[in-house]
């Protein structure tokens, strides 16, 4: 085999130190573009998790003075008093009008963003969820539920150790049989002129979900 010329040598050595160094940057460029992806996703996420952070703030607060203001009403305190005798539709109406009022209830208004109630159930002195009447059509999905009547009856044991209101996740069942991510908020009932505990009312609502434009909904991530 002929010898090189120096020329060629050279040309050949310079090719190497310029692939040598054409490789170095391009290690160097892709991590530099790594860590800005790196930075840019941390930044999204911290940014999503503060806006759920808010939103959740938001919607638990509405709900918590909500029920603290609604279980303050005595004709619900009587209505509530009147389940010993197996009354409970007065109990059920009295709550789905106060509801109503207060507009949580599902309606056919076009406001999409406004904050509605999944259910409404209330929980006796032993923690149990009280059976809604057959009249009450739009919660006999949930009272069917044994799981869900389990997750809420742990909650109402939970209540009754403790003065403030509980936020608890549950997964009820919509009426496709697909589990769905709620909250709750049970509330105690407190007799005005008693002083006694009568039960409790849980609130359950869906998690608030992220807004701007992409499909990223509220979740937990584990």
């Amino acid at each position: 085999m002929p010898a090189l010329s120096f020329p060629i040598r050279l040309l050949l050595a310079m090719m190497v130190v310029v692939a040598g160094v054409t490789g170095a940057t391009l290690s160097i460029s892709q991590k530099k573009f790594q860590e800005s992806y790196r930075d840019l996703y941390a930044r999204l996420f911290q940014s999503q998790n503060n806006a759920f952070a808010n939103k959740q703030g938001y919607v638990l607060n509405g709900f918590k003075q909500t029920s603290a203001g609604f279980v303050k009403t005595r004709r619900l305190q009587l209505a509530l008093e009147e389940v010993a005798d197996g009354e409970t539709e007065d109990l059920y109406d009295t709550a789905k009008n106060e509801l109503d009022i207060r507009r949580l209830i599902e309606s056919d208004a076009a406001d999409t963003n406004a904050l509605r109630v999944t259910f409404y159930l209330f929980l006796g002195t032993n923690g149990q969820v009280i059976l809604s009447p057959s009249s009450s059509t739009n919660l006999t999905l949930f009272t069917s539920q044994k799981r869900l009547k389990q997750q809420l009856g742990q909650a109402g044991q939970v209540l009754n150790k403790t003065d403030k209101q509980v936020v608890i996740y549950i997964t009820p069942e919509n009426k496709d049989g697909q589990m769905e991510l709620q909250q709750a908020i049970p509330t105690k009932v407190i007799d005005a002129a008693s002083g006694n505990v009568l039960g409790a009312l849980a609130v359950g609502f869906p998690t608030p979900d992220l807004e701007g434009g992409n499909e990223m909904k509220a979740g937990i991530l584990i």
